[in-house]
């Protein structure tokens, strides 16, 4: 009885101690087994790059932040255009890095099914677009400015310096450039062979990091707004101008020829007479006024003929108005010739015998 005791109690030890061993070696064993990595997808997301990354579309938890680190790097696909997106199923998400060496099987998957991934975008408004054109060709028409080959282009030039104000207008509708995120830049060059033109060709190209993105070919129109003298109401034919018929006005004075033509001070306009009828608002050039003559057809003025040894005068009969310095026809009331004859003054021409040999 004794011994079957002992046998007993020996066997229960034995059990107690095989239970706590067992124990002991599940503890170890599971300290040991590392928890299971987990990916939670998201149902969209937003991205500036031009790759999808899985750290973009996922939340990734693990005790092993190398995995962890390797995995939010991988590549899924490209992605779309500025302000477009892409959608992508779990299936294809599994496959892309079950290509790149991990077994999707390892991984505890939870969250949305397909994942839409737009790509952020910046945009360069038309308004934006139009002040780099407007700078590139203030600019150049700046430098062709201070360039002259004679003096009448440098006159023109003269003229063509006074302040002004530059409209640019494209010939067309010019739509918002959609880029993706980064630094922009704007090269602007000229396709048309001279910024002097009113329809100016400008090649634009637009550029992100340094990157060429988007090329353009914009054609605007140029206008030169100046502040020239304009007439402040209907002037006759024969009007002599007076200083309230003039009015200091924004005005488009086309090119270099043009603006030297015009007039910009009262003073040199005052005192000249109409060539003929201008309207209201009218650009004044010098075409359209001429100095007021001091003598008319048949006057009678004294005809002075002049040589290095002798002077003679006669009467004659102007057959045509003049102007102070201007050769008229004279009719000599003695000979019945007409002779051509400088204006002097009201009353006196003078013919040069040099002049007429």
């Amino acid at each position: 009885m004794r011994k079957m005791q002992y046998t007993l109690g020996y066997i229960s030890f034995s059990l107690v101690l095989l239970i706590m061993m067992g124990a002991g070696g599940n503890a170890a064993e599971s300290k040991a087994t590392p928890r299971a990595m987990s990916i939670l997808i998201d149902d969209q997301a937003v991205i500036t790059g031009s790759k999808i990354l899985l750290g973009d579309i996922a939340v990734i938890e693990s005790p092993d932040k190398a995995s962890v680190d390797n995995l939010e790097k991988m590549q899924i696909c490209s992605a779309a255009g500025p302000d477009y997106s892409r959608t992508l199923h779990i299936g294809y998400i599994k496959s892309r890095i079950r290509q790149q060496g991990v077994l999707p099987e390892s991984i505890n998957w939870s969250g949305a099914q397909w994942v839409m991934v737009k790509t952020k975008a910046q945009y360069l408004s038309p308004e934006e677009i139009l002040s780099h054109a407007e700078k590139y060709i203030k600019e150049q028409r700046a430098k062709s400015e201070k360039l002259g080959t004679n003096s009448r282009e440098q006159e023109a030039r003269a003229a063509a310096i006074q302040p002004y104000r530059m409209q640019i207008q494209p010939l067309g509708k010019i739509r918002q450039a959609v880029l993706p995120c980064g630094e922009v830049a704007v090269d602007v060059e000229s396709i048309s062979s001279a910024l002097r033109k009113e329809t100016v060709l400008l090649k634009l190209t637009i550029r992100v990091d340094g990157r060429e993105y988007e090329k353009r070919l914009i054609s605007f129109k140029v206008t030169i707004l100046r502040e020239t003298l304009v007439s402040a109401r209907v002037l006759p034919r024969h009007k002599m101008i007076e200083e309230d018929d003039l009015i200091l006005a924004l005005r488009d004075t086309g090119g270099p020829k043009t603006n030297a033509s015009v007039f910009l001070k009262k003073e040199k306009l005052v005192g000249k007479r109409i060539r003929r009828t201008i309207r209201q608002g009218t650009i004044i050039v010098e075409g359209m006024v001429e100095d007021i003559p001091i003598i008319n057809p048949g006057d009678l003025v004294t005809i002075m003929i002049e040589s290095p040894t002798f002077r003679i005068t006669a009467q004659g009969r102007a057959r045509e108005a003049g102007v102070h310095g201007q050769m008229i026809r004279v009719m000599n009331t003695s000979s019945m010739k007409e002779v051509a004859a400088e204006v002097v003054n009201e009353k006196v021409v003078r013919v040069s015998l040099l002049k007429n040999k």
